[in-house]
């Protein structure tokens, strides 16, 4: 009787203990119920953009991705800072988003190849293409004088980039749709407990050597983090000492395996049960 008191003393001490350490975590100001609901919004519209053969949708994000690149020249040209940048196409919004999600290639990338670094703006887009405003029609007059192409891309060419951004899209497609189908939060306007639990994540990175696998809640926001560019890479330098990379290439088995190995870790720092929604 008196060890079991003994321990669940000690499991809610130590609860307590990393409590502490997780308010500790200043999380970035651009993970919030505003950005993580207009990323779901993102997600969606992303999905509509599928094409159900595969070959069709294939031409589509390679032509999609030489768009991008002709994106990043126009900026470099007539833009010295992101703050009034228009909006682009939704196919170049689509492939600017996965080039995101692998931050040490994006930043590589972005060193080697522009003279500065755009931030992608998230809840802009979301509200350009939700809503056809003004900026819409201004970001769509500003695409055709200057590219001489399309708004809307209809359906190769080899790629300037480090990551292969037609795979990259495609490889997203499993999380969209498992956040789209499946994740409760998509009938939430309030995001706390995953901001919290994206704060116990990065707490087990910091503190752990071992490649963890995040369940679906923390993915949103690690994604969403990953999409500030620039405060992700300054908040994971300041907190971890290193830029905390993002490898969607990894096997299912694998991921697996390093799920139970979160799980188990997980449990041991906060003394709670970790599913993989």
């Amino acid at each position: 009787m008196s060890n079991r008191n003994y321990k669940s003393s000690k499991n809610k001490s130590q609860s307590n203990n990393n409590s502490l350490k997780i308010n500790q975590i200043d999380i970035d100001d651009v993970i919030n119920n505003d950005t993580l609901n207009a990323h779901l919004s993102l997600l969606k519209i992303f999905k509509t953009l599928r094409h159900e053969d595969d070959d069709i949708n294939r031409l589509f994000l390679s032509k999609a991705e030489k768009r991008y690149s002709i994106w990043l020249n126009l900026l470099n040209d007539k833009f010295d800072n992101d703050s009034d940048i228009p909006i682009p196409p939704i196919d170049v919004c689509q492939i600017w988003h996965a080039h995101l999600l692998s931050p040490l290639k994006y930043f590589k990338d972005m060193e080697e190849l522009y003279k500065q670094e755009y931030r992608f703006p998230i809840e802009r887009i979301y509200k350009c293409w939700n809503e056809n405003n003004d900026e819409y029609l201004n970001s769509v007059k500003f695409w055709e004088k200057y590219t001489k192409q399309p708004w809307i891309l209809n359906v190769q060419v080899e790629s300037i980039f480090s990551l292969n951004l037609v795979n990259a899209v495609i490889r997203q497609y499993r999380f969209t749709d498992k956040i789209i189908n499946d994740y409760t939060v998509n009938t939430l306007m309030n995001h706390s407990q995953a901001i919290e639990r994206y704060k116990k994540f990065l707490l087990l990175v910091k503190n752990n050597e071992r490649d963890l696998v995040p369940t679906i809640d923390i993915d949103l926001c690690w994604h969403t983090h990953m999409l500030h560019s620039i405060d992700y890479r300054d908040f994971t330098k300041k907190y971890t000492g290193k830029i905390i990379n993002h490898d969607d290439r990894i096997s299912k088995s694998i991921l697996n395996d390093n799920f139970k190995q979160t799980s188990d870790i997980w449990y041991k720092y906060f003394n709670e049960l970790l599913r993989y929604d």
